[in-house]
């Protein structure tokens, strides 16, 4: 299937302290640098499941841009460039079990870039594709430009807390959301996952999905309301389990899969991923 991305992409550099973090100091510990960005995270997952994958995106003529662009080559994810002053980048550090402690984001530039003007441009050749994913890292503005034009069903990942309250407007045209339990309690006001999971229902989403890393995942749809136990996984670097478990939810709903089997597939499909040492 034809499926276009909307969203970010980024240079993720993510720390892995050697023992328990001393706040203001320095810690010993391993850095990686990659291709990230929560957008060309769940296309790069996409194009691995066999999909066609495509990113509109904000990507900056700078060494970061450069590397960007290889890596969505070498990822089979074609990209529709907008330009943009500085590409996106991301900072994350690690706890010793390889969860994120904290992270700064600076996609500012890029967010600002991909306007709705930028995607009327290409307004005809995503409404040609099969699905449409977005992120927030796209503005308000954007989002309701997509959700007024855009034809083909619309997925969603809601990124952060702070980002997540962009979806609000828009929860309606969502075929499916996924935040994690930290987003879904900010959106929704609930605690309990699932609650929150029936909550994002309630608010306009066809089907939703809460994330809660080991403690699996719920769901939620307009019939039916559970949740699925987390898949057992090796000692990883867990940044990006959640954009897979994201593009797996995708793939699952569009080949048909029922609200609770499209959240133990991606359970399972996350476990896989973060159990690798060397990331697709």
């Amino acid at each position: 299937m034809r499926i276009i991305v909307i969203g970010g992409i980024c240079i993720d550099v993510s720390g892995l302290p050697y023992a328990p973090l001393l706040v203001r100091d320095s810690n010993p510990g391993s850095l990686a640098v990659s291709a990230g960005g929560v957008g060309f995270n769940v296309a790069r997952r996409l194009s691995a499941l066999g999909h066609d994958a495509s990113m509109l995106c904000a990507v900056g003529g700078d060494v970061f841009g450069s590397e960007l662009r290889r890596a969505a080559e070498a990822g089979g994810v074609r990209l529709w460039e907008v330009s943009c002053a500085r590409t996106g980048a991301y900072l994350c550090v690690n706890d010793p079990s390889g969860d994120m402690y904290v992270a700064i984001s600076d996609l500012g530039s890029a967010e600002a870039a991909v306007t709705p003007q930028e995607i009327g441009l290409r307004l005809a050749d995503i409404n040609a594709c099969d699905a449409c994913v977005v992120d927030c890292n796209l503005s308000e503005d954007a989002l309701e430009f997509i959700a007024g034009s855009v034809t083909v069903p619309i997925f969603a990942d809601t990124v952060s807390v702070h980002k997540a309250h962009r979806l609000l407007p828009i929860m309606h045209r969502l075929t499916a959301v996924k935040p994690n339990i930290y987003e879904a309690r900010s959106l929704t006001g609930e605690s309990a996952p699932t609650e929150a999971a029936a909550a994002l229902v309630r608010l306009g989403a066809a089907s939703a999905f809460v994330s809660c890393g080991a403690d699996g995942m719920a769901y939620a749809d307009s019939v039916v309301c559970g949740s699925v136990p987390a898949a057992p996984v090796r000692t990883g670097i867990t940044t990006g389990a959640g954009d897979a478990a994201a593009a797996m939810l995708i793939h699952s709903i569009l080949n048909g899969s029922d609200t609770a089997s499209a959240a133990a597939e991606a359970n399972r499909f996350a476990a896989d991923v973060i159990s690798q040492e060397e990331k697709i």
